[in-house]
């Protein structure tokens, strides 16, 4: 997964994947104070690896870098994933911005948005595309073809995407 992203922003930049590699390896040690490489007999953690994932996602979506549709992403990065194309707008199945922020397991249906608790919601960042689709084939056919979930924000962060009005 990591080797996939430092590749997109090769591919986006032209700047070769060794150079991303100790670059991104360079924020790690500033973000925690050590050192980290993912050779095999290294001694890095699940963890430090993850932490490394989640650099590298906030680097490409500081820099608008596009990442390729159908990445597995690792389990431990999902929720980080999801919470980013919230914040940024991007719809976490192809990568296209301005995605709306969706209701995602449950529509609001005709109940009034600005007396809703929006924090009993999950929610995904969709493309207009991908949001029709949803509701179109339904929350689980979606869940199922595109192996995605939606996710919980608190409150301030409710309020910081003015979702709800």
């Amino acid at each position: 997964f990591i080797y996939a992203l430092i590749g997109d922003i090769f591919i986006d930049t032209g700047m070769p994947t060794d150079f991303w590699k100790e670059f991104f390896y360079f924020r790690f040690e500033g973000v925690t104070g050590r050192k980290i490489s993912l050779k095999d007999e290294s001694n890095t953690t699940v963890s430090d690896a993850n932490v490394l994932a989640n650099i590298i996602l906030d680097f490409i979506f500081e820099h608008h870098i596009p990442f390729k549709e159908g990445y597995e992403i690792l389990p431990a990065n999902q929720e980080y994933y999801f919470y980013k194309c919230i914040t940024k707008r991007v719809c976490c199945i192809c990568g296209k911005t301005g995605a709306d922020i969706d209701h995602f397991d449950k529509a609001l249906g005709r109940r009034k948005r600005k007396e809703v608790d929006h924090a009993e919601y999950t929610f995904a960042a969709l493309c207009r595309i991908h949001h029709t689709e949803k509701h179109k084939i339904g929350v689980i056919n979606f869940k199922n073809k595109y192996q995605i979930k939606g996710i919980k924000l608190n409150q301030k962060t409710i309020k910081k995407l003015n979702i709800g009005g």
